[in-house]
């Protein structure tokens, strides 16, 4: 017995140094191990709420966008080829001119401009002729067609014009319209 005592002092460390070795150790391992994943967890947790948050906004300006898009294609000449727009294109410029009592001299198609793989910018080159206020009218008429047209070069001149109404002029006007391909 005096043998027990004399060694239960070292039994006693030895015993603590086995249990914090094998099991207080790697409990402390374990626990800063699944605070981490905690954290890590937390942080996701956090970016699908403000994931969840965002949702709504992305889906009004998603709603916002496509009734854009939906105006936006009523501004375009919606046609499946060039052909077609050629031919929708000259028949809206003619009834603008006859609409404002003008003559067509001649109409050019100048060229494509490739926006993105659904828009394309044409430009075409009207000659024409007819009274001072015909030019206006017809420069009105334009800008405030739908489809879309907007002048990009304008020159109007006549011969021994005298500044009446009624003396003829000759004009020259380039255009640009915008095509929306649609999908064939």
């Amino acid at each position: 017995m005096n043998y027990m005592n004399k060694y239960k002092y070292y039994i006693s460390i030895a015993l603590t140094l086995i249990f914090f070795a094998y099991i207080t150790e790697p409990l402390q391992e374990l626990k800063v191990e699944l605070d981490g994943e905690l954290d890590m967890q937390t942080k996701r947790l956090l970016k699908v709420e403000n994931l969840l948050e965002n949702k709504n906004q992305v889906e009004e300006q998603l709603s916002s966008i496509i009734q854009l898009d939906e105006k936006l294609q009523s501004y375009l000449f919606k046609v499946k080829s060039e052909g077609q727009l050629k031919l929708e294109v000259q028949q809206k410029i003619d009834n603008l001119l006859k609409e404002a009592n003008c003559q067509i001299d001649s109409l050019n198609w100048l060229d494509k401009l490739v926006l993105n793989n659904k828009v394309n910018q044409w430009q075409v080159k009207l000659e024409f002729k007819g009274p001072s206020v015909c030019a206006i009218k017809l420069m009105r008429l334009l800008e405030n067609s739908t489809p879309i047209m907007r002048i990009s070069y304008y020159a109007i001149g006549g011969q021994d014009w005298t500044g009446k109404a009624s003396e003829e002029l000759l004009g020259e006007i380039t255009v640009k319209v915008w095509q929306f391909e649609e999908a064939i």
